[in-house]
């Protein structure tokens, strides 16, 4: 879609903006000659200022004797300063912001004695973005629910990283286990193998294919055997995706957990709890809380989507190139030849998703001025510095430091968001199932 050509009056660069697909612009520009000149009267005392002509004082140099000798790239350099003093002008003109390198294309000397140079200049911009709808939505909160068995699972779990670990000769690995394996693919002719890799694993917690998880429980310390291994269609490796592959997989060594009695001792190791019924209390209370963390969250993701779906915008494909390059920047050397093509063709949905969500929402905190004020984020250092003993102002220097400013910054707005987003919509709460949390009247202390 094209604009009106824009003229500024005499002497001015003249335009047409034209948009096309996904944040793509053009802009034609006509240079008048009065505007090339002045640009040129600027090139042509530099460069007075700076060569050295034999007969002449550095600088006492005059202009026609300069345009003589350097005329060529007197012309060169005005013409590149116009197009990129001219675009910039014509740009900022139309409000547009460039998220890719702006192109200068088609150079060319003007067709009358009026226009100096003609061209374009094309580029990708940040897009216009609608707050036509940011509320009127039902959303429904999910309970806090915290799952059966979860307090007993938590409990467990750090019995088993308390536990005394021992080595046993004898006896084929179950879960809880810790193992040490030996695995090396066979060739198709199984006449030798691939390099031998060694890995340590925690049986039963999803740390190895199921099919190498299967195998290690057939065997006995000291042993080896041949499996095939199917690995699964989503595997991160391509070429293996979807495939199986023939292991040699050898138990190296075999390592069972003796677990501390689940006592009020126990209770008093692992925390400041006087006694289990205590520890126990803490723990739900700290699942609870974390439920109640996760419905929120829920909540906040289900009430984003509704609003970036009731205000649809294109986004730049530079902008999305740039969050996918930042995902695979750490990551790219661990890949196959051609994986990260495949990958990123897969990630770009979500990539623009994410990107047209972080849009939206900066236009909205600008908009609505939610984002937190800096005495919000003060009262907040206060109470750390006075909990901790500390003057205010040392805890804020701490906390720059450590980016935990930032955070709270963050929370703070992020709060305020939705708060806002909130109001303007209706929030229901689902029906709870039956849950396990803590006992009436207990409350987290920590985290």
């Amino acid at each position: 879609m094209s604009r009106p050509a824009r003229d500024r009056g005499p002497g001015a660069v003249r335009f047409t903006a034209t948009r096309g697909e996904r944040c793509r612009f053009r802009i034609d520009v006509e240079v008048p000659s009065e505007y090339f000149a002045a640009v040129r009267d600027r090139v042509v005392a530099e460069f007075m200022g700076r060569v050295r002509l034999k007969g002449f004082r550095k600088g006492r140099i005059p202009a026609g004797v300069v345009m003589r000798q350097y005329g060529r790239e007197i012309f060169d350099e005005t013409c590149k300063r116009v197009a990129s003093e001219a675009s910039e002008e014509a740009i900022a003109a139309e409000g547009l912001t460039p998220v890719s390198q702006v192109h200068l294309n088609d150079l060319n000397a003007g067709e009358d004695e009026a226009t100096a140079l003609t061209f374009n200049a094309t580029f990708e911009a940040l897009p216009e973005i609608p707050l036509e709808r940011l509320g009127g939505f039902q959303v429904e909160q999910p309970a806090a629910e915290v799952p059966a068995g979860a307090l007993d699972e938590l409990v467990d779990d750090i019995r088993r990283r308390n536990a005394t670990w021992r080595t046993v000769e004898e006896g084929k690995p179950v879960d809880g286990d810790s193992v040490s394996v030996r695995v090396a693919a066979l060739t198709e002719d199984d006449g030798a193998n691939s390099e031998v890799r060694e890995y340590d694993l925690l049986l039963g917690e999803d740390q190895a294919l199921p099919g190498i998880e299967r195998a290690i429980r057939t065997l006995e310390p000291g042993e080896a055997g041949e499996f095939d291994v199917a690995f699964p269609d989503d595997h991160p490796d391509p070429e293996r995706a979807g495939t199986r592959h023939r292991l040699l997989i050898e138990l190296a060594s075999r390592r069972v957990a003796a677990l501390p009695p689940l006592d009020d001792d126990f209770a008093r190791t692992v925390s400041d709890a006087d006694d289990l019924e205590s520890l126990r209390a803490f723990l739900g209370a700290k699942l609870a809380h974390e439920a109640e963390a996760r419905a929120e969250q829920e909540l906040r993701r289900r009430l984003v989507d509704l609003v970036v779906e009731a205000n649809p915008f294109d986004v730049p494909d530079a902008l999305v190139d740039e969050r996918l390059d930042r995902i695979f920047a750490d990551n790219s050397r661990e890949l196959e030849p051609g994986a990260e093509e495949k990958l990123r063709k897969g990630l770009r949905p979500a990539a623009e998703h994410a990107l047209r969500q972080d849009l939206l929402i900066e236009r909205i905190l600008d908009e609505h001025e939610l984002r937190a004020p800096k005495s919000k984020v003060e009262e907040v250092v206060r109470a750390i510095a006075e909990r901790a003993g500390e003057s205010p102002s040392a805890m804020r220097a701490q906390m720059k430091r450590s980016g935990d400013l930032e955070r709270i910054w963050s929370r703070i707005t992020d709060d305020r968001l939705f708060g806002f987003l909130k109001e303007k919509s209706r929030i229901t709460q689902a029906a709870p199932a039956a849950t396990e949390g803590p006992p009436t009247g207990i409350h987290p202390t920590g985290d």
